[in-house]
């Protein structure tokens, strides 16, 4: 008789699970420290923009504020378009678990199904026995003439 591939099949799937979960970790790490990173310029920008307040004379100083809040603007935007691509990356990896899932999933309940109908089969085949023992029996008594077998 074949040996069953199923097991290993599902040894597959749960390592695919493994792994799927893996790669999740990694991009809501990427997705975290980009959310730091764009909390950090947010709190430089408010430093700069209280600074700022402080100059009384700040046409002097308009120039160079403008081409600091320029910058940090810039870096923003790159990092907010950074948090944007993990986000997506995160909601891709969402899937793949979830795919990778549903796949272990339906092997197991391949493997419980195969099971339940190999009990049954198995069950079957007992009272199959057990019909043709009594069967057997009715025929022992009958040919007998009634009487019981150990006589």
């Amino acid at each position: 008789m074949a040996r069953d591939a199923l097991p290993l099949v599902l040894s597959v799937r749960r390592r695919a699970v493994d792994q799927a979960r893996a790669a999740l970790g990694v991009r809501l790490a990427e997705e975290a420290t980009a959310a730091e990173r764009l909390e950090a310029i947010e709190r430089r920008l408010q430093t700069e923009r209280r600074n700022d307040a402080r100059f009384e004379d700040r046409s002097y100083f308009l120039d160079v504020l403008a081409a600091g809040y320029q910058r940090i603007q810039t870096e923003r935007d790159a990092i907010f378009a950074t948090l944007q691509d993990a986000r997506a990356k995160t909601a891709e990896a969402r899937t793949i678990v979830t795919e990778a899932r549903q796949a272990a999933e339906a092997v197991e309940k391949l493997i419980e199904e195969r099971a339940a109908a190999q009990a049954e089969r198995e069950q079957q085949q007992a009272q199959h026995t057990l019909d043709d023992l009594a069967s057997l029996i009715r025929a022992r008594r009958r040919a007998l003439g009634g009487r019981s077998a150990a006589d």
